[in-house]
């Protein structure tokens, strides 16, 4: 019997050991790259033990750190992006997201904003900035409203600013019609979508009375 409790009371230790070893690993494991801001995904400091997954994501950037001793555990570990970089070009300049940040915080939306990103940056259109700065940096930016413009940069033909403007138009004119001018100037290649009021839903056709 006695020798029954002490086998109880090891496992019962065996069981606390590995809890506790578990909740450890997890505070000690993310290294310190967990949870700093990053302009691109962080090579460095991912792990402060085992070894790291690759790091997926665009921001927020995702790792999994693995330990194997005492126990085998999977640790997940993150860094949000920077919210300084706007634009996504990985670096923070005054003259691109300064101006940026500074006409969101006065009100403005739409192309007066995005015409101040880098040539290029991979965030260069309002529904891309907009999307950006609520989804990862807390802001609530409304939509383009009726009316305002969705610009997809110069294209080479028409059927490429279709293509280009139509999943911007569908981020920021949902339930809306949208207007596309392209080459306005002529020469400028330009590709812009316009979003128009809510499209009505078709009326059914009213039956037909038999003579």
């Amino acid at each position: 019997m006695q020798h029954l409790i002490q086998q109880l009371s090891w496992r019962r230790f065996a069981a606390l050991f590995s809890v506790l070893a578990a909740v450890t690993a997890g505070a000690q494991t993310c290294g310190p790259s967990n949870g700093r801001p990053a302009l691109s995904a962080p090579t460095t400091g991912l792990c402060t033990a085992g070894f790291a997954s690759a790091v997926s994501g665009t921001g927020p950037y995702a790792w999994t750190c693995t330990v194997l001793f005492p126990i085998v555990s999977f640790v997940s570990c993150s860094a949000p992006p920077n919210c300084h970089d706007v634009d996504g070009n990985g670096v923070i300049h005054a003259t691109t997201d300064g101006v940026i940040l500074n006409r969101v915080m006065l009100g403005m939306t739409g192309t007066t904003v995005s015409s101040a990103a880098q040539s290029g940056a991979p965030r260069n259109t309002w529904p891309a900035i907009r999307s950006f700065l609520n989804n990862s940096c807390g802001y609530s930016l409304a939509c383009i409203a009726n009316g305002q413009d969705v610009s997809a940069g110069a294209q080479t033909n028409i059927s490429t600013c279709v293509n280009a403007v139509m999943p911007l138009a569908v981020q920021c004119c949902a339930n809306s019609f949208t207007v596309i001018t392209y080459d306005n100037p002529l020469g400028s290649n330009s590709c812009v979508g316009t979003c128009g009021p809510p499209i009505a839903a078709p009326n059914p056709e009213s039956p037909t009375s038999s003579q």
